[in-house]
């Protein structure tokens, strides 16, 4: 495989104790002034993308955030939206974004929730502290680096002040696990910038369940809840990558730029009929894509729970129930589906970390609490597809009872490149077995390729994966040793 350089869109989970005191006065703001908002309502948007930052070295710069920031709005409109901001590079410092949420803020308060709301950001992330960069951003060393990025506690104490009817949150960042280039057939450009001095990361968690700890997935580190009013809707997050990934952008037609995750989601939302579909049937074709195009180095993920509203739609009212998962026809529809249940499953991983060299050791082990069937698939370096687990023909081996003892595996990592671990979860033993018809076990000769495993169409016309878990290393040759090194007792 080839070596591809990425950039990484970076957007952090951990909520600050305490909110900024700017934040503070622009709810209050937006709470004082919202008895004089007049004029018309609309569903909304505020849009914003930043590739030059000003204050950062110039190889931080991005070619994708403006053209991704024009498709987005061609989008929202297609699906009637008014752009209330467009905020493009210089434009778009932290002052002038906060200010366009709170000027939202003011229209939409103290009417009936009736609108849809939008936040769309492209640009650069950080993890110390986890955050959006704006134009304004400032690196390590400066006062005021700090108080120049938005939190996601900034964010999301900004867009719950917003009273509508749907609030959804795009971001084209993620929060990086550390992931290095490594060996890849494209060239990507990653955006994620480090305000730290460079540094290494290996030791960050490899689980890639849910950037969303705090908003229903898996438990994280104790957090501090803003004392904010927030309308019943909840916010819906998509992010163009998992916890321990970065998101990249690539240069897709006529030498322009594009996020892999918004060139995707816009060729999939402005599709016929794409406007009556859920968001998770959208974001399901989304993920299919993007882990295809970037060789599993990137798979959006979506607020669980949330998989069955419209798309930029409202939620369904209280007590309706969402729509049966729709079969899986092919084994890469199975694995390229997301439902992330911590609570009820989750594949852990020993050492907890996404960096790994080559011969290294690596443990998987299931944590299951519900019964049911389990399938465990492995996309090896060379992208081709086994089925760890069960080993055998009969998915019955796999068949897990609450109390059974599941026993971890140990693999060891042979080839340099992306390595990533699906644990399945099916309610049905012929479901179980429909996938492990169609994916070789891990001592068959050659495994499914990408196009191998769409045309692998299941017998039964499809599965239903109830839950799923994932997680995604890296594996880098060993560096050589330095002359005059001597080796450990």
């Amino acid at each position: 495989m080839n070596t591809r350089n990425s950039s990484t869109r970076l957007f952090g989970f951990f909520r600050p104790p305490n909110i900024p005191r700017a934040l503070g006065i622009a709810t209050i703001l937006c709470t004082l002034l919202s008895a004089v908002a007049a004029g018309a309502r609309a569903d909304m948007a505020v849009v914003v993308g930043v590739g030059n930052y000003k204050n950062l070295p110039r190889e931080s710069r991005l070619q994708g955030p403006a053209n991704d920031a024009a498709q987005m709005v061609l989008l929202l409109k297609k699906q009637g939206f008014t752009i209330s901001e467009l905020l493009v590079d210089g434009a778009a410092t932290k002052e002038a974004i906060m200010a366009a949420l709170t000027r939202i803020c003011v229209r939409m308060r103290g009417m009936p929730p009736t609108e849809r709301f939008v936040f769309y950001f492209a640009g650069h992330g950080t993890d110390k502290p986890p955050a959006i960069l704006p134009a304004d951003a400032r690196a390590s060393g400066d006062p005021a680096r700090n108080i120049s990025v938005i939190t996601k506690s900034e964010l999301k104490v900004a867009v719950s002040s917003i009273n509508a009817a749907s609030r959804t949150v795009i971001l084209d960042s993620c929060f990086s696990g550390g992931m290095k280039s490594g060996s890849l057939r494209r060239k990507l450009i990653p955006r994620y910038f480090s305000l730290e001095p460079t540094g290494s990361r290996g030791g960050a968690p490899s689980v890639g369940a849910d950037v969303f700890k705090e908003d229903g997935g898996a438990a994280g580190p104790p957090v501090v809840t803003p004392t904010v009013v927030t309308p019943a809707a909840p916010i819906c997050y998509l992010a163009a990558a998992m916890e321990s990934q970065k998101a990249y952008e690539d240069e897709f037609e006529k030498g322009q730029h594009y996020g892999l995750f918004t060139h995707h989601l816009v060729k999939k939302a402005g599709a016929d009929g794409a406007s009556s579909a859920t968001l998770g049937q959208v974001i399901k074709k989304v993920t299919a894509d993007v882990v295809e195009y970037s060789d599993e180095l990137q798979r959006p993920t979506v607020t669980p729970g949330l998989e069955a509203i419209p798309l930029f739609g409202k939620r369904p009212g209280i007590g309706s129930k969402p729509p049966p998962p729709a079969p899986d026809s092919s084994v890469w529809d199975v694995y390229t589906t997301d439902r992330p249940n911590p609570a009820a499953m989750r594949l852990l991983a020993s050492p907890d970390k996404t960096n790994f060299s080559v011969g290294e050791m690596i443990t998987l082990a299931p944590e299951v609490k519900q019964e049911g069937y389990l399938v465990i698939l492995n996309r090896d370096s060379s992208g081709r597809l086994y089925r760890l687990y069960p080993e055998g023909s009969n998915a019955e081996d796999g068949h897990y009872i609450p109390g059974d003892n599941v026993a971890p595996f140990e693999i060891k990592l042979p080839d340099p490149g992306v390595e990533s671990f699906r644990l399945l979860f099916f309610r049905k033993k012929e479901e179980a077995e429909d996938l492990m018809r169609a994916v070789p076990g891990s001592d068959a000769p050659a495994g499914l390729d990408v196009q191998g495993s769409k045309r692998a169409v299941l017998r039964s016309g499809g599965s239903v994966v109830l839950f799923s878990s994932h997680i995604v290393i890296q594996v880098s040759k060993r560096e050589p040793a330095s002359p005059g090194a001597q080796s450990g007792p």
